[in-house]
């Protein structure tokens, strides 16, 4: 077994990964919202949820992105950021988180000493933040 821990408390550590719980979520409650973002006008059921975590891991796959590659992740609080860290868990992937109020030379900084195989976030020059999520494929940039 590997090691398990866990602070005081009757309630123990669930035994299985995010994905296979995620998974148990949607078999148990398909319909019920898991994820909401006003400020995005985007609603999502678990089972729609499951459906772009699934699709969003699958484009990772396609980029070339294997378990243990590390993605490196640069931007606000939006709704793409459940889909990529599910993803990402699902895969085995290892997420970067990337601070958005970093300065150019902490970005620098922290994208060089990440060891990430990719990148998403904000297209700096164009002023924008360009959703990870688009209905078909992830985004990541080879570097």
């Amino acid at each position: 077994m590997l090691s398990y821990a866990h602070g005081v408390g009757e309630e123990p550590l669930l035994g299985e990964t995010i994905g296979a719980n995620l998974e148990r979520t949607i078999a148990r409650v398909p319909d019920a919202d898991a994820l909401v973002s006003a400020h995005q006008d985007i609603r999502y059921t678990y089972a729609e949820f499951g459906e772009a975590v699934d699709l969003l891991a699958g484009g990772m796959l396609a980029a070339g992105l294997e378990r243990g590659d590390r993605v490196g992740v640069w931007g606000p609080n939006r709704s793409e950021w459940p889909l990529v860290q599910y993803a990402t868990a699902k895969l085995g992937v290892i997420l970067v988180n990337i601070n958005p109020a970093y300065r150019t030379s902490e970005l620098e900084y922290a994208l060089g000493q990440s060891g990430h195989r990719a990148h998403e976030g904000p297209d700096v020059r164009a002023g924008g933040v360009p959703p990870v999520w688009e209905g078909r494929a992830c985004r990541a940039r080879r570097l």
